[in-house]
């Protein structure tokens, strides 16, 4: 297990997302990302600093976008509120814990 900085995560979320505004309270998941993108990072954390992902569930962040209609239909009902958001808060802070803690869960 590697452990890792905060501006080291900020780098890697700039990298593999362009995002630039990072900070600790960042909810990655309210992003607009695309689950590729969301492939490469957490296989990028698996591999470079040995973060163990076997409990985590994706789907418990992050919303099925293979299906671009249904996505967009979803995302529109979310944001006029006739729908609430169920998905967890996957923050920077809480990324930080878990890779520097080796386990995401």
């Amino acid at each position: 297990m590697n452990r890792i900085e905060l501006i080291e995560l900020q780098k890697l979320i700039f990298d593999v997302y362009g995002i630039k505004e990072v900070n600790l309270d960042t909810v990655l998941n309210k992003k607009k990302t695309l689950s590729e993108d969301n492939d490469t990072f957490f296989n990028i954390l698996k591999q470079k600093y040995g973060l163990d992902t076997n409990d985590f569930n994706y789907y418990d962040y992050y919303y099925e976008d293979q299906f671009i209609l249904v996505n967009l239909i979803r995302s529109s009902f979310r944001y006029l509120g006739l729908t609430k958001n169920k998905k967890k808060n996957l923050t920077v802070r809480y990324l930080l814990d878990s890779i520097n803690n080796g386990k995401i869960v």
